[in-house]
């Protein structure tokens, strides 16, 4: 928590100068910017995780937890940079449209309703109880279900601009009630029903 914290000080002190995608002009710019990102917005989802895993060890406990979040970031960082490569391919007419924003969002929360996304929701929470014994498994298998549960809100964060604060916040809303909330209907259909709006708005509303 820590860590989020931190990094949420370093993300409201640079979104004033950030410019969004188009500001992000290498890989490596982005990739740094991105890290940042992730450690704020998707480790306090994770701390349920992370502490499960450290709850039976005795010593050496912080050397494996460091590993699972080290593990944990790094495979969101390879889909952040396949993202920004993907993104940086599309022709320029794409490039900070409100429409394509918000088909972006509304097809997150369309994917909220999948099958697939809330198999990946149910194995995070598995996950959180029954954890993989070695630290880089466990960090590993962790990161992949929660890409595959959060992976289209991250796209359309991108489309957003990964400098819009606002929407970074929303984002980390929605994936600590995908995370942490009961695995029920209620609760998943209002996240997605949340995100379908949301989508309708950025295409209507400026961004």
């Amino acid at each position: 928590m820590i860590v989020a914290a931190i990094a949420w000080v370093v993300l409201v002190a640079q979104s004033a100068q950030m410019g969004g995608m188009g500001g992000m002009s290498t890989l490596g710019a982005f990739v740094a910017t991105w890290i940042v990102m992730m450690a704020a917005m998707m480790l306090p989802a994770a701390t349920p995780f992370v502490s499960g895993f450290v709850r039976e060890l005795p010593h050496g406990w912080w050397v494996r937890a460091a590993v699972v979040v080290a593990v944990y970031l790094a495979v969101w960082t390879a889909f952040g940079a396949v993202a920004y490569l993907l993104y940086s391919l599309l022709p320029p007419a794409w490039m900070d449209q409100r429409l394509v924003a918000g088909v972006a969002v509304a097809a997150a929360g369309l994917y909220a309703f999948t099958p697939v996304q809330r198999s990946f929701q149910a194995r995070c929470h598995a996950l959180c109880v029954e954890p993989a014994h070695s630290a880089a498994r466990a960090g590993l298998e962790y990161a992949i279900n929660c890409v595959g549960c959060s992976w289209v809100l991250m796209v359309a964060l991108v489309f957003l601009g990964i400098s819009n604060l606002a929407w970074m916040v929303a984002a980390a809303v929605v994936v600590l009630v995908y995370k942490l909330a009961p695995l029920r209907p209620r609760w998943q259909n209002t996240a997605a029903i949340a995100l379908l709006a949301a989508g309708i708005g950025v295409a209507l509303l400026p961004v």
